[in-house]
């Protein structure tokens, strides 16, 4: 019997967003449309949002140019923890 509702699951590691996630709700795309002009596959899309993959300087340029910003708004540099 299927509810629908998958238990134990939960969207905790989707928050905060990341900038590239917002960058892309701010203009109302969706991952399709902005892998698609980035010339990436929507999966690759989905894990830079997630932080599960760091771009190539390439890829980052292509995200920017495809939501209109520049890279370093979409990849801000890591934090030291020291």
């Amino acid at each position: 019997m299927g509810t629908g509702f998958q238990s134990g699951r939960s969207r905790a590691h989707l928050w905060p967003p990341s900038p590239l996630a917002i960058r892309r709700l701010e203009l109302g795309l969706s991952q399709a449309d902005v892998a698609a002009a980035a010339g990436i596959y929507r999966e690759h899309l989905s894990r830079l949002e997630l932080g599960k993959r760091q771009p190539r300087p390439q890829t980052a340029e292509a995200l920017a140019r495809a939501l209109q910003c520049d890279p370093a708004d979409l990849f801000p540099p890591a934090r030291s923890g020291r």
